[in-house]
Formats: C-alpha cells, structure tokens, sequence
C-alpha cells in the first residue's frame, strides 16, 4: 500500500516530503532562527547593562552636583548664624545663676527630678579630699524622716553651706520636704518604709517588699534613684529572724550600698538629752575617732528639737576643726559599717 507523500503549499504547489532537497531548506531555515532568538538572547543583557550603566553614571553625577550645592549652602548658613549663636551665649551666660535657681524652684514644685541641681556649684568638694586619709570626712545623717522638723534643719543646713544625708521612711503627704531635701543637694537615702521591725525583718521576702515600695515611691516623688540604704537598728542588730548577711546580699545583688555610724548624738529617744548634751557627745567622738571617715547618728522624728537646737554648734564645731571637712555621703564615702559583707 503506497503512502501519499506529496503535499500542497500554501501557494499551491505540491512539495514532496521526501524530497532531501527541501528537507534540507528546512532544516536551515530552522538553524537560523535558533541562531537568530539565541543572538538575540545572549546580546539584550549586554543591551540593557550598558543602559543601565550610562544611567547610574548620569545619576551619580547629578548627586554630586546637588551634594555641592548643599556644601555651599550650610557653609552660608554656617556663616549667618555664628554671630547668633554667640550672642545667644552671652546671654545665657550673664543669666545662668537666675536661671539655674528658677529651674531647681520649679522642678521642686512639679516633683520633678531635681536632685543636686539647687546651689551645684557651692560646697564642692575635690574629689582628692576623698582619698586623703590625712583629712577627716564627717558625714551628718538623720534618720526616721521626714518630719515637722525637717525644714528647719535644712534651712540650717542651707545657712552654713552644709550638705547632709537624710536616711528616710515612708510618710505620704510629705512629698514637698521629699522634694526639698533632693532639691537642695542633699543625698536622699533609704531606711525602710514602715520601720517595722517586726515586720521589715521578718524574712527575705518581706524585706524586699518594704525596701522596694520606699524606693518606688522616692523615685516617683523627687526622681532620685536612691542607691543607699541603712538598717533600722543597723546592720548589727539584734531582732531579724534571719541572718542580716541575708540582707546585705539581697542590697548587693540590686548595686545598693548600705551605711551604719561610728558617732551618735544618742537622740534615738526623746527628751533624754539636751541639746547642750549633744553637742558634746558628737563633737567629742569626733575628734576621738582615729579614722579618716566618721559617719554622725542623728535623728530627724517628731520630739527631737534638741537635735535641732543643737545642730548650728555641732556644725560650727566640726568646721573649726583642723583638717576635717563635712560631706555627704556618695559613692566616694568609704562605708562604715557593723557587719561586714561576707
């Protein structure tokens, strides 16, 4: 059976399959379009590259046109506002000891953080006096406020030019003598919130609780990150339950720093001394301690106007003595304590 193997063309002539001729014509045609598409691939990424090339190179240069357009302008700038700026100096300058009191008064009345801003630059003390075992450092501390006499022992403070620290307990509606005692330079430390003895040292838990809710609360009253703390009874007391190394350790662990006393007006109870009796107890232990860094008991609580009474001869006292400056306590104060870290 024979196989037609003729076909008609599109223009009507009849082309033999089988002939080798047109096989052949067909087969390079079909080469060349290969060829042709595979041309075609190959040079349009060349094509688009030298495109994008040329782009990049007109975009760089017109950055660098705008990038020298801008160098000039801020040199003008630069230029027009120096003048300005100087003045602008001056001016704050010849107002900075006004203005310096007005901000520290209104940071006061909001609650703001004030601390140590109120007289910065009276009563500094070179960092040198710290590490001179040559020369005494007396620390004033109160502990047990605030109270109705906290105001006047910072206005006596502020009379003689001295800075203290306050080792306080919790006493809501206080937060302007909170405020105050921040305010005006002094170091605002921490001695439980309720004093509760009982309570505060109970166990580790119900330490941490106290101590945490004082802290908070000066935080959110003055601004002060208070980083010292001191024991009621101090740290040799007799009344935890627990061992009080379990305490250091828990004020360790937080970066706190804790402070007992080597003097004391021995005011803790009231109406027992005078305020003549206390001036010659403390400046008495003063002057027979033999170290650099004496730490002074007092107490700022209500029925304690002896203490006050007696605070502007203490005072006087300390500063008529040879080679003995009053400072707060801060991180440069070596500490002095009962017990020890273990």
């Amino acid at each position: 059976m024979e196989v037609n193997s003729e076909v008609k063309t599109e223009r009507g002539t009849t082309v033999n399959r089988r002939d080798p001729v047109a096989r052949r014509k067909r087969i390079r045609r079909l080469k060349m379009l290969i060829v042709a598409i595979g041309s075609v691939l190959v040079i349009m990424p060349t094509v688009l590259s030298l495109i994008a090339l040329m782009q990049i190179r007109t975009i760089d240069r017109r950055l660098g046109e705008t990038q020298s357009v801008l160098i000039e302008i801020a040199g003008r700038l630069e230029t027009v506002s120096a003048p300005q700026a100087a003045e602008s100096e001056d001016m704050l300058e010849a107002d900075s000891e006004e203005e310096e009191v007005t901000v520290s008064q209104d940071m006061l009345l909001s609650g703001g953080p004030a601390y140590g801003t109120l007289n910065a630059d009276e009563n500094v003390i070179d960092d040198s006096v710290y590490y001179d075992e040559s020369i005494k450092k007396v620390c004033l501390t109160f502990d047990d406020g605030p109270s109705e006499h906290t105001d006047e022992i910072l206005d006596i403070l502020a009379e003689y030019d001295v800075k203290a620290t306050f080792f306080v307990t919790g006493h809501e509606g206080m937060e302007d003598r909170y405020r105050r005692i921040a305010c005006e330079g002094h170091t605002l430390g921490m001695h439980s919130w309720s004093h509760d003895y009982t309570e505060l040292y109970a166990d580790v838990d119900a330490f941490a609780e106290d101590f945490e809710k004082l802290h908070s609360y000066l935080y959110d009253v003055t601004g002060v990150d208070s980083r010292f703390f001191r024991f009621p009874g101090g740290s040799s007391n007799r009344v935890s339950k627990v061992p009080i190394t379990y305490y250091i350790d828990y004020l360790d662990d937080g970066g706190y720093s804790y402070f007992d006393w080597n003097a004391s007006a021995e005011d803790a109870v009231k109406g027992t001394k005078s305020s003549d009796q206390i001036v010659k107890e403390v400046l008495s232990q003063i002057e027979s301690r033999d170290t650099d860094t004496i730490v002074v008991l007092m107490h700022d609580a209500p029925g304690r106007q002896t203490t006050v009474d007696a605070l502007p001869e203490i005072i006087e006292g300390i500063q008529a003595m040879d080679n003995t400056v009053i400072v707060p306590i801060t991180d440069k104060v070596k500490p002095v304590r009962h017990v020890e870290e273990q």
